[in-house]
């Protein structure tokens, strides 16, 4: 299964093993390690509810552990940069659907009485999970003690820069990591991925007390839900966008310098079409002089203009 927690750390063991040299020890041992323990438990055939959690907790160890040598032993190159935005991405992502499912749950639950709205401890246990899922639970109660209500935590997840699981810190991260990516041919207005973090960001930091505290059903069209709900359907193409503006573009290019290398032996040893040829290039390479004095967009730019107005 694609989608499945072994398949995942399957591909993240294969993914290291790409760029091996450039992994330590330590981090080496640690990648590898998981997807075998995984792969044991497969070929045993038998299913413990107790040796199954106890392997989770493992894994959360050592992905835990990996997470730490990443941060303290990686030198903050670009490198860095996408891993790091890579995973402030997946982290929004993953809190705005726990928060986004939190919302429709109070308004579709089959556990809510006649007015639609389900039992305070219905919604203290629901809320009790979400800090559980986002690592939030002791910094929560140290603050509000057992007092569990919806506003605090919507206040600690979404808007609480200081709390590095929160929808605030993660994308204060991404803009401090877009604005320092590099720009091609030294533009004076920022790039699409800097403009979606940004509008995003002031979307979290604008949000009030009252947007947080006054959820009246439907929550979905609440202020909180439709931010939820935009977060979840731009991410993947933010992501997206930067992978095309700086990674995948890469592939583009050496297609195309393979495309020009093929070009010149047919030139070299078709004398009967090398004058035809010949002019082809030329008037190519004129048109493609006066499209670079008139900025006239590639196909790669239209591409990214494309996906960012998807976004928007």
């Amino acid at each position: 299964d694609a989608s499945s927690l072994f398949d995942t750390l399957r591909t993240m063991s294969m993914v290291a093993l790409l760029v091996r040299e450039r992994l330590s020890g330590d981090s080496w041992r640690l990648i590898n390690k998981i997807p075998r323990e995984f792969k044991r438990r497969r070929q045993s055939g038998r299913v413990d509810l107790a040796e199954v959690a106890e392997q989770l907790n493992r894994v959360i160890t050592d992905l835990a552990a990996f997470s730490g040598l990443a941060m303290e032993s990686m030198t903050r190159t670009l490198g860095w940069r996408f891993l790091d935005m890579g995973r402030r991405i997946e982290r929004s992502y993953q809190i705005a659907s726990i928060l986004h499912s939190f919302l429709d749950m109070r308004d579709t639950s089959p556990a809510a009485p006649s007015d639609g709205t389900l039992s305070a401890d219905a919604v203290s246990d629901m809320l009790e999970a979400i800090l559980e899922s986002a690592d939030s639970l002791i910094t929560y109660r140290s603050r509000y003690l057992n007092n569990l209500q919806v506003g605090p935590v919507l206040d600690l997840l979404i808007t609480d820069e200081s709390n590095p699981r929160s929808l605030g810190f993660q994308f204060d991260a991404l803009s401090r990591h877009v604005r320092a990516l590099p720009t091609p041919n030294l533009r004076a207005l920022p790039g699409a991925e800097v403009r979606v973090v940004t509008r995003i960001l002031a979307r979290i930091r604008c949000l009030h007390s009252g947007d947080l505290v006054y959820l009246v059903p439907p929550c979905s069209t609440s202020v909180v839900g439709k931010l939820l709900d935009d977060l979840i359907r731009k991410l993947p193409k933010l992501s997206e966008l930067i992978a095309g503006r700086y990674i995948l573009h890469a592939d583009s290019r050496d297609t195309d310098r393979a495309s020009a290398t093929s070009k010149k032996n047919r030139l070299i040893t078709t004398s009967e079409t090398a004058q035809s040829e010949l002019d082809g290039i030329m008037q190519t390479s004129i048109q493609s002089s006066l499209a670079e004095d008139l900025h006239v967009p590639t196909a790669e730019e239209i591409g990214l203009t494309n996906l960012e107005n998807g976004i928007d």
